[in-house]
């Protein structure tokens, strides 16, 4: 199963679609470590200001884009194998002959697919963790291990893009388990072009970020409907800065995500 997701039928050269995705995780990994570089400039500025308050909103607004990037990309890779997210009418043909469980091939199809989306988490978030808190370092940065701010990035990055990748899995298992066959096919298509045109559309706005700065300390009660603001919380609740509404954001976060797995293996399960 983990190996099918780096082939593809349409391509008739064996490993092409690996080098592909090779290359995909290579560019990932490499603007994971620009973009910080980036902003070097502007925290050497905003640490050189006599108050740290323009620092502080710049800060979360940055680790706000940090957390968007990685669940659009979670997402993306999770709407480019749409069709493969459940075992196939194909893979039960072929397996159902040998001495294997249903349960069996399900649980293998989840964890190849879980062990193919974590390969690309890793590889958006593992550079910005170990570069990005030495962007910001100044006199204005929390005075915390470096090793807690690496692992705050990386933590709360990392299950953002999970909880994209558990919800569209449930999404998936509750349109199957709905819908008819011949239905669900075409309801599947158009739901995956739909979720490929709104990540293209996205991922350019997500450069404006930054620029929200100034509204990141203003508490705003629409941010409890928000899921990226939620991962905000828990990553500075993790990071030991957030304040009693940034926790109860990072506790919302833990929720949110413990219930799409939950959903997503009971789904699993049921179909």
């Amino acid at each position: 199963f983990f190996r099918a997701f780096f082939e593809l039928d349409l391509l008739c050269v064996p490993g092409r679609l690996a080098l592909l995705i090779a290359g995909a995780l290579a560019v990932i990994a490499s603007f994971g470590l620009l973009l910080p570089l980036m902003f070097n400039h502007k925290y050497h500025v905003l640490n050189a200001l006599p108050t740290p308050g323009l620092y502080r909103e710049a800060v979360l607004a940055d680790k706000l884009l940090f957390v968007c990037l990685s669940m659009a990309i979670s997402g993306f890779v999770t709407a480019i194998q749409w069709q493969s997210l459940f075992p196939e009418r194909t893979d039960l043909l072929i397996l159902s002959p040998l001495p294997l469980r249903r349960r069996q091939i399900f649980t293998a199809k989840f964890v190849a697919l879980l062990l193919f989306v974590s390969t690309f988490i890793v590889a958006t978030n593992l550079l910005p963790s170990a570069s990005l808190p030495g962007v910001m370092d100044g006199r204005w940065l929390a005075r915390q291990s470096t090793w807690l701010h690496m692992g705050s990035h990386f933590a709360a990055c990392s299950a953002a893009a999970y909880f994209v990748f558990f919800c569209l899995v449930g999404a998936q298992g509750i349109l199957m388990n709905l819908l008819p066959a011949s239905l669900f096919h075409r309801v599947s298509l158009y739901c995956q072009i739909a979720l490929l045109t709104v990540l293209l559309c996205i991922m350019p706005l997500l450069l404006w970020i930054p620029d929200l700065h100034a509204l990141m300390t203003t508490r705003p009660a629409v941010a409890f409907w928000l899921p990226p603001i939620w991962f905000l919380g828990l990553y500075e609740s993790i990071l030991g800065t957030a304040d009693e509404f940034g926790v109860q954001l990072g506790n919302m976060a833990l929720a949110g995500t413990t219930t799409v797995l939950l959903l997503a293996m009971l789904l699993y399960a049921v179909t």
